[in-house]
């Protein structure tokens, strides 16, 4: 979902190119913190099982910048989603979020009655099931992305302190 309102221009870091050889390109991944635009909401990946994970990004006039992530070992959804909600808070006091997970998070597990986006619900959390599920077209939507220069920067600016996110692209 993109702004109501177009926010003020807003510099950001020059970021420092991969220096390991690809065949499909990769996140330019910015020198120094990537901070929030006030006023553009924060868009929100997340994924569910043991190893839960949320991606916090916004979508500046076509530009992605992927500003945190918080990534879980072993933890089930009632416990991430505490976490989850605190990290919110504090990483992004009083910030809009469009919190989106996995479509799978649609259906309840053999061990518990309430499906993972219940539970998010009933944390506090609006959460929706990503539009679609197709791994060739999320793929190409980041390859788009990652490809395109916008104001001579890369379309997909990402926060150095993703590591396991940055891990899923080398």
């Amino acid at each position: 979902p993109e702004p109501t309102s177009s926010p003020e221009p807003v510099a950001t870091p020059t970021p420092t190119p991969s220096s390991e050889p690809t065949s499909s390109p990769e996140p330019s991944v910015t020198p120094e913190p990537l901070l929030p635009i006030p006023n553009v909401p924060i868009i929100v990946g997340m994924d569910f099982g043991l190893t839960p994970a949320a991606v916090f990004a916004q979508h500046v006039r076509g530009k992605w910048l992927i500003l945190h992530e918080l990534v879980a070992q072993d933890m089930g959804i009632v416990r991430f989603a505490e976490l989850f909600r605190i990290e919110l808070a504090q990483r992004f006091p009083g910030m809009n979020a469009h919190v989106y997970g996995d479509p799978a998070g649609d259906y309840r597990a053999q061990t518990d009655e309430r499906t993972p986006f219940q539970i998010l619900r009933s944390a506090g959390i609006k959460a929706f099931p990503a539009g679609n599920n197709d791994v060739s077209l999320r793929l190409e939507a980041v390859s788009t992305a990652l490809s395109r220069l916008i104001d001579g920067q890369s379309g997909f600016l990402m926060d150095s302190r993703c590591v396991n996110l940055l891990k899923g692209f080398r």
